[in-house]
């Protein structure tokens, strides 16, 4: 369900992408506020040092590289992308939950059926 892959990757083939749905979600919200406002990028720094998801905020961090050329990008293209890719994410979690639920149903349902068996049995 976290699995981010896309055909029209906007980010030249020498930077290295995530491969996360949660990750670039991440990224995109951060470059989007800190647009706005750039020293939110140094507390956030601070705030989420130890957080693995920001990351990306070390220069010498993989995805630093991407990060960069998303903050080039127009408020336009960036609101793009984040309503995008949070209605992806959105989708994703609502599917992985009906899963869970039909899974939960067809759990107690086998349940059910071997109770029924069992008192046919006695």
């Amino acid at each position: 369900y976290d699995r981010f892959e896309r055909d029209d990757s906007p980010f030249p083939a020498s930077i290295v992408t995530t491969k996360s749905l949660k990750q670039y979600v991440v990224m995109l919200g951060t470059v989007k506020s800190t647009h706005a406002s750039p020293q939110l990028e140094v507390f956030l720094k601070v705030k989420q040092g130890s957080n693995p998801l920001f990351n990306f905020l070390d220069r010498k961090h993989v995805l630093n590289d991407q990060y960069s050329a998303m903050k080039g990008w127009d408020p336009e293209k960036i609101a793009q992308e984040c309503e995008v890719w949070q209605n992806v994410q959105a989708s994703r979690a609502k599917e992985r939950e009906v899963e869970q639920r039909m899974a939960e149903e067809g759990t107690g349902l086998e349940r059910e059926k071997k109770h029924l068996m069992f008192r046919q049995r006695n």
